[in-house]
């Protein structure tokens, strides 16, 4: 299960996933599959969320599974268009490839967004194929911002999974942009799998 951890002195800050409120009828209107037991996003780049009966609060399942007061939804990229007022879907994939050790990084995957909340997750793997123990950092950023951050050591010939998550605002875009980036860093020989960014519409964050 994924956390957000303290970064090291020369590493990229961490900051803990927020809460999300979302309009109850955009939800229900978006619950076209329920529970699943893959992670999430899966490889298919479908976000498993739990929607709460009660206060209406979101939270991202990575098993799939939801309590008995909670709805399970399946959102995918691959679904058919929604109408304007429902929410909206982006994802993207990067490449399997060698990270930079800080304070250098290095760009895994970019997603263009226009202005809106978001819900963001991001999922990869990091792997150390040598015979010594290192360590890895991956983080979401919109310019100067850290959605989200996680750091973890790296036994040697050992890999982790690492799942990111965060929110936008729309206000944010004004003044940074709409590029938002997933990189990692590590020691020397780590090398990160493919990364799947989603990004998904809410009503609004806090």
């Amino acid at each position: 299960m994924s956390k957000s951890l303290q970064s090291r002195s020369r590493g990229k800050p961490s900051f803990p996933g927020p809460h999300l409120a979302v309009a109850a009828g955009a939800i229900v209107a978006l619950a076209f599959a329920d529970a699943a037991t893959a992670a999430v996003p899966d490889a298919d780049g479908i976000v498993h969320v739990c929607y709460s009966r009660s206060g209406g609060a979101l939270r991202v399942s990575e098993d799939g599974k939801c309590t008995k007061g909670e709805i399970a939804l399946g959102m995918s990229a691959a679904a058919p268009p929604a109408p304007a007022a429902l929410p909206k879907l982006y994802s993207t994939a990067g490449s399997p490839q060698a990270v930079a050790d800080i304070p250098g990084s290095t760009l895994l995957a970019s997603l263009e967004l226009p202005p809106a909340d978001y819900l963001l997750i991001a999922k990869g793997a990091v792997e150390n194929p040598t015979l010594d123990v290192g360590y890895a950092g991956c983080f979401i950023q919109q310019g100067p911002s850290f959605p989200d951050a996680y750091n973890v050591n790296l036994p040697r010939s050992a890999g982790r999974d690492i799942v990111l998550m965060g929110t936008l605002n729309a206000e944010s875009f004004a003044v940074w942009g709409g590029t938002i980036t997933v990189s990692c860093y590590g020691s020397a020989g780590v090398v990160a799998g493919k990364f799947i960014v989603t990004a998904l519409t809410v009503d609004s964050t806090q």
